[in-house]
């Protein structure tokens, strides 16, 4: 068994006086999203083995916080150029490269990426409109090699937005 979790950054400024996309920061909502979330999943058990994340500064300032509340330290974690703003082709074909000793990973990114890879890789009857800013997805896979896995195979374990979890 396979578990991936895909992880959107958290909610990000416009008009943070960021010189470029890749170096804008979060804003105070997004940092509230992570308290939420963060604490959610590490309630529930999910805590992945490896983290693989696009090197923007809001995937990393998301980061952080997460790496902290599962106890991981920056050797769990992989910043690939690559990830940043990936089409879901080219994330699968990270997916297809994954060493089969890994069992539960997660990619830190951005939409419309992972909102596509993971209607790509779940059945037609589901379909998520769109990843929300901090919202999760977990698919399972059924198989023992990475490079198994395959479009439609995966089940949803979890869909979760940052407002389903506010008070």
């Amino acid at each position: 068994m396979k578990t991936l979790i895909l992880l959107r950054h958290a909610k990000a400024s416009w008009s943070d006086g960021a010189d470029s996309d890749f170096e804008r920061s979060l804003k105070p909502k997004g940092w509230r999203q992570i308290d939420k979330m963060s604490a959610h999943l590490q309630k529930e058990g999910v805590c992945p083995e490896r983290v693989f994340c696009s090197p923007s500064r809001r995937t990393r300032e998301t980061l952080g916080p997460f790496l902290e509340s599962w106890g991981l330290t920056q050797d769990a974690v992989v910043f690939d150029d690559g990830l940043y703003l990936a089409n879901e082709v080219a994330l699968l074909e990270h997916i297809h490269a994954l060493q089969d000793d890994l069992n539960r990973v997660l990619f830190l990114g951005h939409n419309p990426g992972l909102t596509d890879l993971a209607n790509r890789l779940t059945s037609r009857e589901v379909y998520i409109k769109n990843l929300r800013p901090c919202g999760v997805v977990i698919l399972e896979f059924a198989v023992e090699s990475w490079q198994d896995v395959a479009v439609g195979e995966g089940r949803l374990a979890l869909h979760l937005r940052p407002k389903e979890l506010e008070d």
